[in-house]
This record gives structure tokens, sequence and C-alpha cells, in this order.
């Protein structure tokens, strides 16, 4: 699916709204009016897609995440992640890294 060149930012007009009883967020994308639930992977993934290539944004994703019970038989869920991310429209592939550094 990526390659490692390959580099992630966040939309620029995404607007996210926490729902800490669900432990999870919800995302909205004015571009294409749509409401994404994000599970708390899906949104640390999406946290992290600041315009580092996918290499890094996995390594730091693990970094966190560590390994438990649920994440350590399914290496793949980086890659669903970002997949679902890029499917949704809540994320860009990117050339180059172009970080964005006004966070």
């Amino acid at each position: 699916m990526s390659c490692l060149s390959d580099c992630y930012k966040r939309k620029p007009t995404l607007r996210l709204r926490p729902v800490d009883e669900w432990q999870a967020c919800v995302a909205y994308t004015p571009e294409h009016p749509k409401l994404v639930l994000l599970n708390a992977t899906a949104w640390l993934i999406l946290e992290l897609c600041d315009g580092n290539n996918v290499e890094d944004l996995e390594r730091q994703f693990w970094e966190l995440i560590g390994t438990n019970a649920e994440t350590e038989n399914t290496p793949e869920v980086f890659s669903s992640g970002i997949r679902l991310l890029l499917e949704n429209g809540l994320i860009d592939k990117i050339n180059g890294g172009e970080k964005d550094e006004r966070k």
C-alpha cells in the first residue's frame, strides 16, 4: 500500500471533536461534508500525520502504543489505519515530507 518514501499530513481544514465517553474522536471534512468516527488507534495515527514519512510514522506509532494482546498479533493495524484515513479524506499523501512547523 505505502512505500517508505510516502509522507502523510492531516488535512488543514479537518475538524476534530473528542468524545471522551467513547474513547473516540469525530472528524469532520468540510470539503466533502462527512463525519467519521475514529477509534483511539485511528485517532493516534491521525495525530502523528504531520508530514513525516510512513516509516517514521509507524515507528512513532509503535513506540507510543507498545505491544499488548490486541496488537501483537496484528502488525497490519498501522497500515489499515493509514488506509482508513486516506479513504475517508482525512489525510493527504505529500511529497518530500513537508512537515508543518505551526504546531
